[in-house]
Parts: structure tokens; sequence; C-alpha cells
């Protein structure tokens, strides 16, 4: 087994780093080896015939914590919970996942790979690799590898990933028609603009036809949007728009849209619950786990929220009355409270989160069933305007007839 492992991991991505300083027929020679471990990385320079000098030993590379992948985690931990429940070997079990994996993950899991057989645990192994975990999870699996419960907690974390994900599609989802309507409307309106309004227009001027004022405000609206330069204004004028954005935040940019922001902050709320009680079900404290879950969620401004939610927990405060006061709902408070009675944390939050998620469900259906006639009518009305404007001055040479 060793040597069917030490394939997988041959190469650059071998073992333990070592920054060495050595001396070679009087000449000074310094860089970086991998080895298992120092006694290797000594007899590796032996064997080269070089005086070792100094040999240190690196530390891997701390990322920054980042959002990861959660899809690709989730299929992750759903995998390695199955083996611990069977009683495979971590590194056998790494070594299955590496053969099975995408082209996309192959890397970090042989990176996580040498990790383990370096001697690092997995939680470190996960912090120095892959990029696809989500920073949050990482006190979970390190607190699951001390209780004894790591089998339990990859089930629970890859549960919070997939219900996370799930949300964010269903909202998607709810816009997408919607979306496409406006589309249809934006694209129509500009073949209008492009097509038939300038050949009425000629037609108007060859004929010599009265145009009315509205007519004619019509025809000159059409030729501004059928004129390269107004887009081209309009594109300046967005990516100005995007960069603002940027700085400012697009996530809470849009938390302050009429009809968008308040379902992603619903989700978000609903994903904050299940991921603080998987935290906290996991045996880290509650000021941690707050930290990690303003971290798990896609709302900047609920991460705000959360975090001086952690502040006031910090200073003595209920979580029950600090939940109240920074964007969740009353019932949410109310279980909070029945929980710090009960001290059953995750059950009592994940309860309350399987309740706001049905409230979800209905706000969804809602806001799709009254945002579709609501586009359908705004479309009628502008097409309806442009044609009562091109066929007014037909209808009034007609009269005059």
């Amino acid at each position: 087994m060793k040597s069917s492992l030490a394939a997988l991991v041959e190469g650059p991505l071998r073992g333990r780093r070592y920054r060495f300083v050595a001396r070679e027929d009087g000449r000074r020679r310094s860089g970086v080896i991998r080895a298992d471990n120092r006694q290797s990385a000594i007899a590796a320079l032996g064997a080269r015939r070089w005086v070792l000098i100094r040999l240190d030993e690196l530390e891997p590379p701390q990322h920054r914590p980042g959002p990861g992948r959660p899809r690709e985690a989730a299929g992750f931990f759903r995998q390695l919970a199955v083996m611990y429940r069977s009683g495979v070997q971590l590194a056998d079990g790494m070594e299955i996942l590496l053969r099975q994996a995408t082209r996309s993950m192959r890397p970090s899991l042989r990176e996580m790979l040498g990790c383990l057989l370096a001697g690092r645990r997995l939680s470190q192994a996960m912090q120095a690799c892959p990029a696809w975990v989500p920073a949050w999870c990482l006190p979970a699996v390190a607190a699951a590898e001390g209780s004894g419960t790591m089998a339990l907690t990859l089930d629970r974390l890859a549960a919070t990933l997939e219900h996370s994900e799930a949300l964010r599609h269903r909202i998607r989802q709810a816009l997408v028609y919607p979306a496409w309507i406006l589309g249809l409307g934006l694209l129509l309106n500009l073949a209008l603009a492009r097509t038939l309004a300038p050949a009425f227009a000629r037609a108007f001027q060859q004929a010599e036809v009265p145009v009315p004022a509205f007519t004619r405000a019509v025809l000159e609206a059409t030729r501004t949007l059928g004129d390269p330069r107004a887009w081209l204004v309009l594109a300046i004028l967005a990516g100005l728009a995007w960069l603002g954005l940027r700085r400012e935040g697009l996530q809470a940019w849009l938390d302050r849209w009429p009809l968008v922001g308040p379902l992603r902050l619903r989700a978000a709320r609903i994903a904050a619950l299940h991921t603080l009680a998987t935290q906290l079900e996991a045996g880290i404290p509650l000021q941690r786990a707050l930290t990690g879950t303003a971290q798990a969620v896609g709302s900047s401004t609920l991460a705000t929220g959360i975090e001086a939610i952690r502040l006031e927990v910090m200073e003595g405060r209920p979580l029950s009355e600090a939940l109240g006061r920074h964007g969740f709902s009353q019932m949410t408070s109310q279980f909070a409270l029945a929980a710090e009675e009960s001290g059953a944390y995750p059950e009592l939050l994940r309860r309350v989160a399987e309740t706001e998620q049905e409230a979800l469900d209905l706000a969804l259906e809602t806001t799709t069933r009254l945002l579709e006639p609501i586009l359908v009518g705004l479309l009628g009305l502008v097409i309806g305007t442009v044609s009562i404007a091109l066929f007014l001055p037909l209808y009034s040479a007609a009269a005059s007839w």
C-alpha cells in the first residue's frame, strides 16, 4: 500500500517541505526539498554528497478563508462519512476518492493525501490544501476529531451545504421566468426602434401627414434607442455603476432590492440557522460558531448582523435577545429562548429553520405569481404605447379625408 500511495503523491506534492542550506565543493547551495520527515530530508541531501549547514521545516501556506465550492465539498463530506462508518483507514479512503475524483478536484486531493501521509490531521490537511472546502467547516471537522463524532459531523456539514445550495437554486429558479419576460420585452422594443419606427417616420414625412406631439415624442425616443451612441453611453454608465457596486458590495446592493432583497435575506437567515446548529452540534463554542456562521452566509448585510450578535454575546447578553435586534424573526428569538432554558440549541434551531423554510416557499410562490402578470402588463403597455403612437397620425389623416 505504501508504494501505491507514494505513486499518487509523487513529485512536487510529496511529504513535508524543508528549506536547506548546504555546501557542494565549496559552493553554497540553498533551496526547498520535500521528504516524509527530517531524517529523510537529511538522507536525501547526504546522498548528493552535500554538506548540510541548515535545515528548517516550512509550514504549509495558510489560505485566506473563502466561501469554497459547497456542492463539491458536500459530496466530499458524504463520501468521507461513508468511509468512516465503514471503518476504512483515512489514507486508504483518500486513495479511493482520488482515483474517482474529477480532474478539477484531483490536484487538491493529491495535496491533501500528501499532508495526511506527512502526519497531519484531516482538518489541517483541509485548511492547507483544498480551496473548495468552505472555511467555516474546518472548526467543525477539528472539533469532531477530538470528540470522535467525525461521521455524524461530516453528514451534518454535507446536509447544511446541500440545503444552502438548494435555497439559492430555488430563488434563482423563481426569478428566471420574470427575468426572461423582461429581457424579451427589451429585445422587442429594440427591434421596434431599429425597424418599424424609422419606417413609419419616413412614411409620415413623405406623405406630409400632421404628426401629433405624442407621436413625435415616441419617435424621438425610439430614434434615440436606435442610435449606437446612446447604447455606448448606457454601457459606460453601466460600467461605472458596476465599479461603484464592486466597491460598495454587490450583495449589499441586491439585499436592498424591493422583491429580491427580502427573499435573499430570508434564505440567508435560514442557511445561517442550519450552519449555527451544525457547528454547535460539533462542539464549537457559541462565539466561535457565530464567527463561522457569518463567514458562511451569502449576504453581507446578514453577516454584519451576525457579527453584531457575536459582540453582544461576548458582552454577556442572551442570544435570544441579540437575534431579535439584528434581523431575525420574533419566532427565532422565542426558539432561542427555549434553547437557552433546555440547552437543546441544535434541535431547536433546525426546527425554527424548517418553519422559516415553509414561509419562504410560500413567499417565493406568491412573488412569482405577482411578478408574472406585472411584467406581462408592462410589456403590453410599452408595445401598446408604441402602436398607438404610430397609428394615431394615420387615424387623424383618415378622419380628415
